[in-house]
């Protein structure tokens, strides 16, 4: 990668009788170029350290985190080129089956334009999860770790650093995120086909 490269990480996660769910996050490459294998080891690693595990202690049993796969990606939203995919495999440990596939945790990170900001619905987390209609206390501190799972830059890459944000594909301008975000407290719903429809 060459500074000013945008990367796109998409993150795949099955669940039984949910077909796939998937999380985009982005980046832009900064302060040095990359070599490219490289790049994919540090999010691989960061995927496999930080947001993997991080989930699986909300992930229902019967759901998965699979794979990520890596894209460096123009500002128009087209593809440049494709970094390759890897295998993940980490099983959510939240203690019971998940909930309904369009159940999700929401995050939200705002960025200095007010109309771009970044959204993570998480996907295919532990029934134990929700109180009374809630996340209880105890998933939301979970949550917010995840948050900053999902602000960080990803450094360790001989003096290049992948800061994370939004591509904005009307300004196709890439877009820094803001320090901080929100856990909201009440379940989020995103409309999921069924397994086998649309393919």
């Amino acid at each position: 990668m060459v500074v000013g490269e945008i990367l796109r990480a998409v993150v795949s996660y099955e669940g039984l009788n949910s077909g796939i769910a998937q999380n985009v996050f982005w980046y832009i490459l900064q302060d040095s170029n990359a070599d490219d294998a490289d790049v994919v080891t540090r999010v691989v690693a960061h995927i496999n350290d930080d947001w993997g595990p991080d989930w699986a202690v909300l992930g229902g049993n019967s759901a998965t985190l699979t794979e990520v796969e890596l894209d460096i990606i123009n500002n128009d939203g087209t593809v440049d080129r494709n970094l390759g995919a890897e295998d993940i495999d980490i099983d959510g440990t939240g203690g019971t089956e998940h909930v309904s596939a369009g159940v999700a945790a929401l995050l939200t990170i705002p960025t200095p334009e007010p109309k771009a900001r970044g959204r993570k619905y998480i996907p295919l987390l532990a029934e134990t999860n929700v109180t009374n209609g809630a996340w209880s206390g105890a998933a939301l501190a979970a949550l917010a770790t995840m948050l900053a799972d999902y602000l960080v830059d990803l450094g360790g890459l001989s003096g290049a650093v992948l800061a994370a944000g939004v591509l904005s594909k009307t300004q196709e301008v890439f877009i820094e995120f803001l320090p901080s975000g929100n856990v909201r407290g009440i379940p989020a719903y995103q409309r999921r086909r069924r397994p086998g429809v649309g393919i």
